[in-house]
């Protein structure tokens, strides 16, 4: 946390309490937060910048589009922080808060070490977000993607919207984003073998098949240089 305009733990943001800061990207700063009404803990994404009511309006309905679909991050609600210092009005949305950590850490950590089991369960968690014709758009380099500590399944924690005046993401893009996971964990040291990562970047197709999150899909597979 290293700006002034960030939140500190005890600060309310409507009837939330902040507990700690999670995290920062392009978009805002996340924060852990416990729901003063019933004691609940949430997390909450402030977006940062100025002019961002109509985009937060557009992510917001995005997310009320995907509801009911159990590997993306509940949506709860969003308001306004209005008249903020030196930024103006500043949109945010809270969401359910699930327990693990990011595949980026566990591939960070050498911690990913089934690599086409992997691809599987995005591919899985994928399913329900297509069948609704939607797309996540971007795994940011898989600090988007929460493996739940309960039950070691892979969830959404945010997505691409596209914007007021912009096309959301298609499926092609997701298969873009797994087929660059797949040649990450190929360079990654400390997988099982090597072998087991070619066999991902061979079975890509046959894992998004498995994982049913296509209708069709045309993308050659190409082993990394």
């Amino acid at each position: 946390m290293n700006s002034l305009y960030e939140r500190q733990p005890g600060d309310l943001i409507a009837h939330y309490r902040i507990q700690r800061w999670l995290g920062a990207g392009a978009e805002g700063s996340v924060y852990l937060v416990r729901d003063l009404r019933d004691g609940t803990l949430r997390t909450i994404k402030v977006l940062r910048g100025r002019n961002r009511l109509a985009e937060a309006e557009h992510t917001v309905a995005h997310y009320r589009k995907l509801a009911s679909a159990p590997s993306l991050k509940r949506f709860r609600e969003w308001g306004v922080l209005e008249g903020q210092c030196g930024v103006g009005d500043r949109p945010w949305m809270s969401f359910d808060y699930i327990r693990g950590e990011t595949l980026a850490k566990q591939i960070d950590e050498r911690r990913a070490r089934e690599p086409l089991r992997v691809l599987i369960a995005v591919c899985e968690a994928l399913v329900p977000i297509h069948r609704r014709g939607l797309a996540i758009g971007d795994f940011d380099r898989e600090r988007n993607l929460l493996v739940e500590k309960a039950t070691g399944r892979i969830k959404f924690c945010d997505l691409d919207a596209g914007g007021p005046d912009e096309s959301p993401p298609r499926e092609a893009d997701d298969v873009q984003e797994l087929l660059r996971l797949a040649r990450r964990m190929w360079r990654m040291d400390g997988v099982k073998a090597r072998e087991d990562v070619l066999a991902v970047l061979d079975s890509s197709a046959n894992a998004i098949q498995a994982g049913q999150c296509l209708r069709r899909m045309r993308t050659p597979i190409a082993r990394p240089p």
